[in-house]
């Protein structure tokens, strides 16, 4: 699918874990220990998707969410699942869809009196991260994201929001996250990181998450129980999307 492309045979590697892991439409982060799509993972997989022609595979999915929260971790409301479902909508649909317009009112109900959006992210406060996602899914739905204010004010998940074009030559050099390795290589693109092909050894799986308060490891142990044991799940569609992400575009 991708000849000519010097990372050619990573990109179809991890293409691959990213299809095999959706399940009747719906795109999850790795189908043994996961039950549910999480919105982070499934917007990241469709920009995958889009790339390659296969948003298709998900377009039922997206244009059946009428909430703009998956609630996984513990049922909370994360503010940055808003710009996330907006964003999914933006990839099969426009903003005559009716889940749009619902969804940016739920962002307002959901603001403070400065228009930022409140509420933990991944049981943090990551204010600049969230309202990103929010400019970020606008965007991609054809509408004015201007109002959508960024909040000046530190915050650790930005390192991990590269899809705005910004740049941290700093992150080029952070070392990997060996639980949840797909926030380092999102770093590694807003660091701007450059890799070989001799780097990336292609050899499936290439991409997994670990220890994640959410996953039943326990699923995994038809398949391997080393796996289980370790609390470790191989795929990893987020991982596989960043590094995806990252490779093409080098």
């Amino acid at each position: 699918m991708f000849d000519g492309h010097p990372f050619e045979k990573q990109l179809n590697i991890l293409h691959e874990e990213i299809v095999s892991q959706i399940v009747d439409g719906k795109p999850l982060p790795n189908k043994y220990v996961y039950r549910k799509p999480w919105r982070r993972d499934g917007a990241m997989m469709a920009m995958v998707l889009e790339k390659t022609g296969r948003i298709g595979l998900i377009r039922d999915w997206i244009l059946s969410l009428d909430d703009p929260f998956d609630r996984n971790n513990k049922g909370n409301e994360e503010p940055d699942n808003i710009g996330q479902s907006l964003y999914l909508l933006g990839c099969v649909a426009d903003a005559n869809h009716p889940s749009v317009k619902a969804f940016i009112d739920v962002a307002h109900e959901h603001m403070d009196s400065d228009g930022i959006l409140t509420g933990l992210v991944d049981y943090g406060r990551h204010r600049v991260y969230a309202q990103k996602w929010l400019k970020l899914g606008l965007e991609k739905c054809g509408l004015d994201a201007s109002w959508g204010v960024i909040p000046d004010e530190a915050d650790d998940y930005d390192g991990i929001f590269w899809m705005d074009g910004s740049r941290d030559p700093s992150l080029a050099s952070v070392t990997l996250n060996e639980n949840y390795p797909y926030l380092t290589w999102a770093q590694w693109h807003k660091g701007g990181r450059i890799f070989s092909p001799n780097d990336i050894p292609a050899v499936s799986p290439m991409t997994w998450e670990a220890h994640a308060s959410e996953a039943d490891y326990e699923a995994i142990r038809p398949v391997d129980n080393r796996w289980a044991d370790a609390k470790i799940c191989y795929p990893h569609t987020w991982h596989a999307a960043e590094m995806f992400l990252l490779l093409y575009e080098l």
